[in-house]
């Protein structure tokens, strides 16, 4: 959704999801002092994120990929569903 929002512009190498973040409030854009504070947390997550990636990208270079067996039942459960959604849109476009 980020990358097509970006007219996939976005490189998605470039974007963390990050639950553990804190939220941002818009109210806050006003405050200098509050924005300095999240700048410097949201800094401190990208940068400790980042440099997570590249070192197991040097340190597992030419290994294979980490790859998603869809073993949970949750998984499969979530694989149908998506599967029925695009074989009903297929249908319906012909």
């Amino acid at each position: 959704m980020l990358w097509k929002a970006s007219d996939e512009r976005l490189l998605p190498e470039r974007v963390y999801i990050a639950p553990h973040a804190p939220s941002f409030v818009l109210a806050d854009m006003r405050n200098e002092e509050q924005l300095r504070k999240l700048n410097a947390e949201f800094r401190e997550i990208w940068n400790g994120t980042r440099a997570t990636v590249e070192l197991a990208r040097g340190m597992f270079e030419g290994f294979p990929g980490l790859r998603d067996v869809g073993t949970s039942r949750t998984h499969r459960r979530c694989r149908r569903k998506n599967d029925h959604q695009r074989d009903a849109a297929a249908a319906l476009t012909g």
